[in-house]
């Protein structure tokens, strides 16, 4: 498990957070739309289950941005 899911909030930076967390989305669309011209069905399936955990995980990226916030 990443440190990151289990360890202290206080070691998290939120800017890099909502910097990886767009990288993976764009990242994951992007094999997503290329698998399916390339008719790769079981890759594109992974990448498709990829997209779905982070969108799901969407909403919890301000909140991780809230709750490291240093002034709090």
């Amino acid at each position: 498990m990443a440190e990151w899911e289990r360890g202290a909030l206080k070691n998290l930076n939120p800017e890099d957070v909502e910097s990886n967390f767009r990288r993976f989305s764009s990242t994951s669309f992007k094999l997503m739309t290329r698998f399916e011209q390339a008719k790769m069905a079981k890759p594109q399936g992974v990448a498709k289950n990829m997209k779905a955990n982070l969108d799901k995980f969407k909403d919890y990226v301000p909140i991780i941005g809230y709750l490291c916030n240093a002034g709090l």
